[in-house]
Parts: structure tokens; C-alpha cells; sequence
């Protein structure tokens, strides 16, 4: 008996070693781009959860993206998606959004879509400050 279960635990850490270590994470930041007429800056983040063997489950990952003194002038976008995946069973990962200073000016547009997992564990954070100034300027924000 005592072979069998020492059997199964090398077969699990055998299983854990094979698996991903830990959630994944992906930063993003852009400074001083995208400023004049008719730019565009997009940017798609997707961090998968990391899975554990059982008993030890995955967690969901983790996506910063930060946007700072960009896309003003005229005619500019700046799209941001995150998706940040799911572990079993804990769920959703984490999307941080920050934009700052940024969409000023004439028909500019400001779209972030924030997904965070499934599992309803998820969480997204958006702060979106002094950005969108201007005339014909638009900002969505879809988080789910």
C-alpha cells in the first residue's frame, strides 16, 4: 500500500511539474505616442490562469496596461482589450486599466473592453482621468 501511494504522489508532482507554474501577467504601457492626426494605438492583452494539479487549483491572470499623454490631436483612437483567463476552480484573473492625459483634441476615441474570466472571481479596474477634452470625443467602457 505504501508503494501505491508513494506511486500517485510522484505521478501528481509529476503532473504539477508539467503544468503552468503560476498565472500569467502582461504589462503594457505607452508614453508620448500617437499624438497628431489620424493615429491610431491598440493594444490586446490575454493572460491565461494557470492550472495546478489537484488538489492545488489555478488562478486567473493578470493584465496592467497603462496609457499616458497619447493619442491627442485630431482624429486619434486608442483601443484597449484585456482578457484575462480563468483558473479552475477559483476563476477570473485580473485587468488594470489606467489612461491619463490621453484622447485630448478633436474626434478622438477612447474604447477599453475588460473581460476577466470565468469563474466569477474576476476583477477590472478602469480609471480613465484629464483624457477625452475636447470636441467630437468619445469614451467607452465595457468591463465584465
Amino acid at each position: 500500500m505504501r508503494r501505491f501511494i508513494l506511486g500517485i504522489a510522484a505521478l501528481v508532482g509529476i503532473a504539477a511539474s508539467g503544468s503552468t507554474a503560476s498565472a500569467q501577467s502582461n504589462r503594457t504601457f505607452i508614453g508620448d505616442s500617437g499624438n497628431g492626426v489620424g493615429n491610431s494605438i491598440g493594444v490586446s492583452n490575454v493572460a491565461g490562469g494557470g492550472f495546478y494539479a489537484p488538489p492545488v487549483y489555478g488562478f486567473g491572470g493578470v493584465n496592467r496596461t497603462t496609457i499616458s499623454n497619447s493619442g491627442n490631436g485630431a482624429g486619434n483612437s486608442i483601443g484597449v482589450t484585456n482578457f484575462a483567463g480563468g483558473g479552475y476552480p477559483f476563476g477570473g484573473g485580473v485587468n488594470r486599466t489606467r489612461v491619463t492625459d490621453s484622447g485630448n483634441g478633436a474626434g478622438n476615441s477612447i474604447m477599453i473592453s475588460n473581460a476577466a474570466g470565468f469563474g466569477g472571481a474576476g476583477r477590472n479596474s478602469t480609471r480613465i482621468g484629464n483624457s477625452g477634452n475636447g470636441v467630437g470625443n468619445s469614451i467607452g467602457v465595457v468591463n465584465r
